[in-house]
């Protein structure tokens, strides 16, 4: 009986450490957008959601569709309905909120509004 117990003891202590790795023939190659635009924006008041669509000026494929819902959603939209456009733009401030939602990396907001 103790030589059962041990050899199961054994068997599951080799299950709980055990651990598989996976090496990859070709690595993941990172995304290399170093710029990002607004193309388009909805915003759903009814079903409380907001989607921004966002592409690579040199290679409008790749894009980022950021999206929220909720009473987050609701939030930012009620925040663009009462700013001041005039101090920062649309495009400006839903860029930084992408930023803040982690959608897009940090880095520096250029250009002359449209």
């Amino acid at each position: 009986m103790k030589t059962i117990f041990v050899a199961l003891f054994i068997f599951i202590a080799t299950l709980a450490w055990a651990a598989e790795d996976l090496t990859l023939i070709t690595g993941i190659q990172h995304n290399t957008t170093l710029q990002w635009r607004v193309t388009w924006m909805r915003l759903d008041w009814d079903s409380a959601a907001v989607e921004v669509n966002f592409k690579d000026p040199s290679n409008p494929s790749r894009q980022v569709v950021c999206t929220e819902t909720g009473a987050l959603a609701l939030a930012f939209m009620s925040q663009l309905n009462t700013a001041n456009l005039s101090a920062n733009s649309l495009q400006r401030r839903t860029i930084i909120w992408a930023i803040g939602k982690g959608c897009l990396g940090a880095g520096t907001i250029s250009g002359t509004p449209e």
